[in-house]
């Protein structure tokens, strides 16, 4: 009776983290739109946020705009100015950042500079 009550265990739980990855998908936003969500969300310019990145901000308007796929240096780069999970930048898997924690993530990295 033990091991079916751990199997039928097993089963629900696996079935609640398929179900949490399921609602924290970002369906329908690509990495250029949660790019743009995240500058409209702090409130940057993309000069500004080309600034506290060390991108330049025609590279930003070009990732916002789709003519243009950030590379995996550039990605870890807004992910770290941000401090959002690199997964939902690049594939919208994982939790959603707040628009308070993204203006204090910046207001952090503007302390830095």
């Amino acid at each position: 009776m033990f091991t079916t009550v751990t199997a039928a265990y097993g089963n629900v739980n696996r079935f609640l983290v398929a179900a949490v990855n399921f609602f924290s998908y970002d369906k329908g936003m690509t990495i250029h739109d949660r790019v743009a969500l995240l500058r409209q969300q702090s409130g940057l310019s993309a000069r500004e946020m080309g600034r506290l990145s060390g991108l330049a901000h025609s590279a930003i308007t070009m990732i916002e705009q789709g003519k243009r796929t950030p590379t995996s240096e550039t990605a870890v780069q807004i992910s770290r100015l941000f401090q959002v999970d690199l997964n939902w930048l690049l594939r919208g898997i994982g939790n959603h950042p707040e628009e308070y924690e993204v203006r204090l993530a910046v207001d952090e990295a503007r302390e830095v500079e």
